[in-house]
């Protein structure tokens, strides 16, 4: 269970497999729901590290998009893979 000593940036943080792959570090946490699941959050959180672990020394995240996004099994690793959509002097977008 998350506690105060355990940073939010560690338990969201992900594991690079490849280039482009990555895993999460720590199964998300249940979410005050009878169910075991998560919420979409947590995958914001992971993805963001990842797609973050891709980027050019010096550039900063500036926005964040999700739409919608359901619960996620607590017993499962999250796996993600990142796409480069677009690479310019001054933008870099991930998917």
């Amino acid at each position: 269970m998350y506690s105060d000593t355990e940073g939010l940036a560690e338990r969201l943080s992900a594991v690079k497999v490849d280039d482009t792959h990555f895993k999460s570090k720590h199964l998300p946490l249940k979410a005050g729901n009878a169910l075991p699941i998560a919420y979409g959050g947590f995958c914001i959180g992971f993805a963001v590290n990842a797609a973050t672990a891709t980027v050019p020394e010096g550039r900063m995240l500036y926005s964040i998009l999700g739409q919608f996004l359901g619960p996620v099994m607590i017993e499962e690793e999250r796996s993600f893979t990142v796409s480069l959509l677009s690479l310019t002097s001054v933008l870099v977008l991930r998917f």
